[in-house]
This record gives C-alpha cells, structure tokens and sequence, in this order.
C-alpha cells in the first residue's frame, strides 16, 4: 500500500524521532489527511512540528 509505504519512508528519514518537534503520531496525522480530504494538496511543504517552521 502506497501510504503505509510512504509512512515507513517518512519515520525512517527522520534521524531521531525523541528529538524531532513532530513525532510518529504527527506525521502519521499528516499522512491521513493527505490521503482523505487533503488528497487534491500539491506542490506544498507541509511540516508536523507544530508551528515552529
């Protein structure tokens, strides 16, 4: 599944998950909304980090 393989490669990419601002439940809400409702969102850099870009 092309989501669950996106997920894997997104939490891999991340050097270290206890450090990073956004943790695996973050990214794993961002994933859920591109792939419901935020399915027509392109071209964007979304970040899971709660505000501090």
């Amino acid at each position: 599944m092309l989501i669950c393989r996106l997920a894997r490669h997104v939490l891999k990419s991340m050097a270290d998950l206890r450090t990073a601002s956004g943790g695996p439940e973050d990214i794993a809400e961002v994933i859920a909304f591109l792939a419901g409702p935020g399915r027509w969102v392109n071209g964007q850099t979304i970040y899971a980090n709660g505000g501090a870009a």
